[in-house]
């Protein structure tokens, strides 16, 4: 979804319009999560990689910032309380306010484990504390799924396009990462009902040289990250289980 380049002027012709959405048959599964987890908090909202900008007009923040270079939606005329910036995520962090803050910031970017790197050490840098992150594609559906490259998942798939099968890359590739590098984050890997994400609680500032000294390479594979041995340690949470455990935390805010 992120290219490089330079920002554009806004553009003032796109098929579809942006609404603030109040009901709930509209939202898809990453604006429910996030809507469940934050209800009646009064939050800033970040989102990389906006596409359609479904789950930004669905999300119930009253201040959203979305970031990406090729939005499908007309930028002249967005609700109320909804910014953005028509940019490259790299663009877009390297010119924002180092004391910027968000409450919960959502990466769903390029499906590549580098930029995905990029987005979430940065995001680390801008997130409040205490705060959340909420990272997709993380969880291929196959190892064909997991593939860097797109052209060759789908061809060895031997099919045009996705054609019903979905491609993630790999950005699977952080989650042993996070787990190694930030032992003090607490995740959750949501797996079910809709597309799985990984869900960070970010509680207590964490140390900066560690978020700068980011390593060129990871070397996890696909069958390493989801072996069975690996997965049992993961915490892995059905939705609805999840929300219930949050719930009955004194994080999940209640109305100010």
């Amino acid at each position: 979804m992120f290219y490089a380049f330079k920002r554009k002027l806004l553009p003032t012709k796109f098929p579809r319009l942006l609404v603030n959405r109040t009901n709930p048959k509209f939202f898809n599964h990453t604006a429910r999560r996030i809507n469940r987890i934050m209800q009646g908090k009064d939050y800033d909202y970040l989102e990389i990689g906006v596409a359609d900008g479904t789950t930004l007009q669905s999300v119930s923040s009253k201040r959203k910032h979305g970031v990406d270079p090729f939005p499908l939606f007309n930028l002249k005329r967005l609700p109320e309380g909804i910014t953005f910036d028509l940019a490259t995520s790299n663009d877009y962090f390297n010119e924002l306010y180092n004391d910027k803050k968000f409450d919960f910031i959502f990466l769903d970017g390029l499906h590549e484990y580098s930029q995905l790197m990029s987005d979430l050490l940065n995001a680390l840098k801008h997130i409040s504390i205490p705060g959340w992150i909420l990272i997709d594609d993380i969880v291929p559906s196959d190892s064909i799924s997991a593939i860097s490259s797109m052209e060759k998942s789908y061809q060895i798939r031997g099919v045009s396009q996705n054609e019903g099968y979905p491609w993630h890359g790999d950005c699977y590739k952080i989650l042993p990462f996070i787990q190694e590098r930030f032992p003090e984050i607490e995740l959750f890997l949501i797996i079910y009902p809709d597309n799985p994400q990984l869900l960070l609680r970010i509680d207590q500032p964490l140390i900066l040289e560690r978020i700068q000294n980011i390593p060129q390479k990871l070397n996890f594979d696909y069958f390493e990250v989801f072996s069975p041995k690996k997965l049992q340690s993961y915490p892995i949470f059905i939705e609805e289980v999840l929300i219930k455990e949050l719930t009955g935390r004194s994080w999940i805010a209640k109305s100010d």
